[in-house]
């Protein structure tokens, strides 16, 4: 206490300001927190003035504690407007902490006195060092409260992150991001609006069906057009809408009325936009609108731009599945359509020398000897050529033609009758 205050205060007789200050200073130390703060104060050792109430207001916070001698408490913030006689009002430095306003009000009885007053200035100096050494306490558990926060919202991008990049095919990567979603948020609906552009762009909506025991994925088209979605994807902003506050929108919007049809009652629509293109939104929803904080909206924003990564590496990945899926498949038409030409089938005639002809190609087709085609230029030696390899075992097998004109007439003339081991050594 400063001298001037020890002259102006005189303690009532019989009791010194040393019983009064360890008094006070051991029921301090036994409380935690500012509201069982001001409970050191009341009652006050007699003969000192009564007061019925004492209000804290901590500036920094705007919040107002209040301590009532009928041992009730009280946060509001507000300041005390209740009735009152008198009051005394004491201003309370509290260094970095900012400052404190400690009143004391008297609810019934006479008014306060320059003694009461004085008196009051004195606990307000000796509650500012227990006030400040709490509100730096308080101070260090939100700094580690917001350092948690943090954590936890870079442990849930870290997730989204591998298990988006985890997946190329878009009922698993849907499946396992509903699954994060859920478990981190703990929302009621997950889903995404995906266009195809295999439909002309038609949107198809993948619900996630989070009561199963694992994490289904459930394509379904679209019951309609949405209005919700078409603004969400026309201005690329987050739409959030509560069915309270909107009503005629969630009784017309196909989306919202199959989300009110699951008792959901808030929706944030997230447009997925990757580069220039916009494929989707991602749509969640919740049985109360309090989970939609600013706070979770950002990071569910930062969320959906490492969905609309994953969801463009997937939708090009199924492009390329579906063009090599497009190609093999014109392949094997082709391959179907030439060996169809290639067959006796395909070979018209009437006369009964080509009928003979074809005997014997069904014959030396069966067997593995070598054939000698003979004929004029013009006159179809590779058709049969082709229709002997095509009614033989081989097939299946590609059928090799060789340039005769290339080898030599030895070679070729081994080759078509064989030869005597040792013909041609020297």
């Amino acid at each position: 206490m400063a001298m001037s205050d020890e002259a102006m205060f005189a303690p009532p007789q019989g009791i010194t300001i040393e019983a009064v200050n360890g008094m006070l200073a051991e029921r301090l130390a036994q409380k935690h927190g500012k509201a069982s703060l001001l409970r050191a104060f009341i009652p006050l050792p007699p003969p000192f003035s009564p007061v019925q109430l004492i209000e804290l207001h901590v500036l920094k916070s705007n919040f107002y504690y209040r301590y009532h001698d009928d041992g009730s408490d009280v946060t509001a913030t507000i300041e005390y407007q209740g009735e009152m006689v008198d009051y005394s009002r004491h201003a309370v430095l509290l260094g970095s902490s900012g400052m404190a306003e400690l009143r004391f009000i008297r609810t019934h009885g006479s008014r306060f006195t320059s003694q009461d007053c004085t008196l009051f200035n004195w606990l307000a100096r000796i509650i500012t060092p227990v006030l400040q050494s709490w509100l730096n306490d308080e101070e260090q558990q939100v700094a580690l409260r917001l350092l948690e926060k943090d954590r936890d919202h870079h442990r849930v991008l870290v997730d989204i992150t591998n298990a988006v990049l985890s997946h190329l095919d878009l009922d698993d990567l849907i499946a396992d991001v509903a699954r994060e979603i859920h478990h981190f948020f703990g929302l009621a609906s997950v889903s995404m609006v995906l266009g195809d552009h295999r439909k002309n762009e038609k949107f198809s909506l993948w619900c996630s069906d989070l009561s199963a025991s694992h994490c289904a994925c459930l394509p379904r088209c679209m019951p309609g057009e949405s209005v919700l979605l078409t603004q969400t994807l026309q201005t690329r902003q987050p739409t959030l809408t509560h069915r309270a506050d909107d009503l005629f929108l969630w009784q017309r919007d196909p989306l919202l009325l199959l989300l009110a049809s699951n008792g959901c009652e808030s929706a944030l629509l997230i447009p997925l936009t990757f580069g220039n293109h916009t494929p989707g939104a991602l749509l969640l929803a919740h049985t109360s609108s309090t989970l939609f904080s600013e706070e979770n909206c950002q990071l569910l924003q930062h969320i959906a731009d490492r969905i609309a990564i994953a969801v463009g590496n997937a939708d090009a990945w199924r492009s390329m599945t579906d063009l090599q899926e497009s190609l093999q498949q014109e392949n094997h038409q082709l391959s179907e359509q030439l060996l169809s030409n290639l067959g006796i089938g395909d070979i018209i005639y009437q006369s009964q020398a080509m009928e003979d002809l074809l005997q014997q190609v069904d014959i030396v087709a069966k067997s593995d000897s070598t054939v000698l085609i003979c004929g004029e230029t013009g006159t179809g030696k590779e058709v049969i050529a082709r229709a002997i390899h095509q009614l033989s075992p081989r097939r299946d097998k590609p059928l090799v033609k060789i340039n005769c004109a290339a080898i030599p007439a030895s070679l070729l003339e081994s080759e078509l009758f064989g030869h005597d081991k040792g013909a041609f050594t020297g």
